[in-house]
């Protein structure tokens, strides 16, 4: 068993039931976006993949806080990375207008970042592999307000959210002792806000595919 968080004190699938529980905010997200995408015909390919990424990370999520084994943690990881490498390159691409050679070298840092910070698992309770996508995320939502997108404050409310929710995941064994049900489910809760938000501004600044085109 993999004991990362206050509320699991027992083993079994319901050691955690509201860090469990709390991954409704995935499921509720996607469900909310599809509906208004399907309303404003803004429904294609790409936002498509993304809810699907969005609903993998809901199960996945859900999962590992269920069985809290090795293999339900890749599945918690996995669509989480999947997302993030989705998200900034459909929106660099296609609302941001980057060319390849520039976005695969935004990619590449990226990854690099991504990957030298998850080998620090003991900083901020496991929450240093996700300063590189916060530091995305908050540039990719400066871009988004300068270049007076629509919606020009969705991103970098995103950005705010995440910080949020990034600073009450960190704290969750710290806080133990005065809160036995931990902070992580916040963490789940604010996330599914900042998924909303980030697939709102993509949705808001791009037209659907039309058959044979490229992103």
């Amino acid at each position: 068993m993999i004991d990362l968080y206050c509320e699991r004190t027992v083993t079994g699938l319901w050691g955690e039931p509201l860090n469990t529980l709390s991954n409704i905010a995935f499921f509720i997200a996607a469900w909310t976006i599809w509906r208004q995408a399907r309303r404003n015909d803004r429904v294609d390919a790409s936002l498509g993949l993304l809810l699907v990424l969005l609903l993998a990370i809901g199960t996945g999520s859900t999962l590992f806080h269920m069985f809290a084994n090795a293999w339900s943690e890749w599945l918690d990881v996995i669509p989480i990375t999947l997302f993030q490498l989705a998200f900034i390159t459909l929106y660099l691409r296609r609302v941001a207008g980057l060319s390849l050679l520039p976005l695969s070298a935004l990619l590449a840092i990226f990854l690099a970042a991504s990957v030298a910070a998850s080998h620090y698992p003991q900083l901020i309770n496991g929450s240093a592999g996700y300063l590189p996508s916060l530091i995305f995320l908050s540039g990719m939502g400066l871009y988004h307000y300068r270049s007076r997108k629509n919606g020009p404050w969705l991103l970098l409310g995103a950005a705010a959210l995440f910080l949020v929710s990034l600073i009450l995941r960190s704290i969750d064994n710290a806080v133990c002792a005065a809160l036995p049900m931990g902070t992580h489910l916040f963490w789940h809760l604010f996330n599914g806000g900042v998924l909303y938000l980030t697939l709102r501004a993509y949705m808001d600044n791009t037209r659907r595919f039309h058959r044979g085109e490229q992103v």
